[in-house]
């Protein structure tokens, strides 16, 4: 009988290229911990946990002081014991769990990474008083490739509506632009907002993103009475299975999942089956993560044909550092990923760079 033979953990610190602003806090750096599986018939499997604390409950200490023991305790189990194990522990450290369950699936190839990723990618700008300044980038990411543009909102209501007027004047036809104002805003705000989306060319418009807190469930379902022309899409209120159906019940027309809130690749499919039977859209991807968990998340959103639109999962991007030793790459707005050796994933992380923990 296959047990699990040891568990491993792994810190790293990676710097990013620029700092990252989000409306809750502004990332200049990923504290990543990698968990790697090793089984007794001598298989491996590797995934990680990066904390975005305002995001989830989860930080470094959390994840750590959740991963150690999980790690000692699991030595010598069966997959099954020990996933038991693992759902046992609290519900709050979800990006911990996901990163040890998800390593235990690539070590006994419940899902097996395809040699070869294609799909397309969004880009990211974030709105400033400098208007002119974040039309010539969007344009030019544009020109790059890109057909999906993501928006950045919720510091300034002033700023982000100028900006967005902006941008649905002067984009090009055929783009589509995904608007994330990150809990951002409150009731009153978002009513504000949503009336400067009712703009001539809103069709661009392909979601609005979380424009109100976690704990907003009524006042959320109120915006998406009041509103008609503006899809809503829920990203930080989705953890569990029974967020799905609350959303849908809510007036949600998308749901955004991403591997590190879900219990392994494998639920993330199931809830992404739920919420397409609730007649909900699904968005994918993790901007806040290292080039080994968006390859994983990427070769899910290809290979399962669940997902709307373009992949989110362009942390990589914004990282200065790579973890494999052949990182993804973006060419004309599209994120490509070619393994010609067939290598196991874990063989290309590059473990000398990293910190036994």
């Amino acid at each position: 009988m296959v047990t699990i033979k040891e568990c491993e953990l792994y810190y790293h610190q990676v710097p990013l290229l620029s700092p990252y602003v989000l409306s809750f806090t502004t990332v200049e750096k990923l504290d990543l911990v990698l968990v790697r599986i090793c089984l007794t018939d001598g298989s491996y499997g590797v995934a990680e946990a990066v904390p975005l604390p305002g995001y989830t409950k989860d930080t470094l200490a959390t994840v750590l002081a959740t991963l150690k023991p999980i790690a000692k305790e699991c030595a010598g189990l069966t997959i099954e014991e020990a996933r038991r194990f693992i759902k046992r522990n609290d519900k709050d450290n979800v990006i911990a769990l996901s990163a040890f369950l998800t390593a235990i699936e690539m070590a006994i190839d419940d899902f097996v990474i395809p040699c070869k990723i294609d799909i397309p990618l969004l880009a990211p700008v974030s709105a400033s008083s400098q208007y002119g300044d974040v039309l010539k980038k969007t344009i030019k990411l544009i020109e790059s490739g890109y057909r999906t543009i993501k928006l950045k909102i919720g510091r300034d209501l002033d700023v982000d509506s100028k900006t967005v007027s902006l941008l649905l004047d002067e984009l090009p036809e055929g783009i589509k632009l995904r608007i994330d104002a990150n809990q951002g805003y409150n009731f009153i705000q978002a009513e504000k907002f949503l009336k400067v989306l009712d703009h001539p060319r809103n069709a661009l418009i392909e979601l609005l993103e979380q424009p109100l807190s976690v704990e907003s469930w009524q006042e959320f379902a109120e915006l998406t009475h009041d509103n008609r022309h503006i899809p809503l899409m829920l990203d930080e209120s989705i953890v569990s299975d029974d967020d799905i159906p609350k959303s849908a019940q809510a007036g949600a027309r998308l749901v955004k999942l991403k591997l590190c809130k879900h219990s392994g690749l494998l639920d993330l499919g199931v809830m992404a089956k739920y919420a397409k039977n609730l007649d909900m859209g699904v968005v994918l991807g993790n901007g806040v993560a290292s080039d080994l968990g968006n390859v994983q998340e990427a070769a899910f959103f290809q290979e399962c044909n669940l997902f709307q639109g373009a992949y989110e999962g362009n942390g990589f991007g914004k990282n200065s550092e790579m973890i494999l030793e052949n990182p993804p790459t973006i060419v004309e707005g599209r994120m490509l990923w070619t393994n010609n050796k067939g290598t196991r994933l874990d063989d290309l992380v590059r473990y000398d760079q990293m910190s036994r923990i």
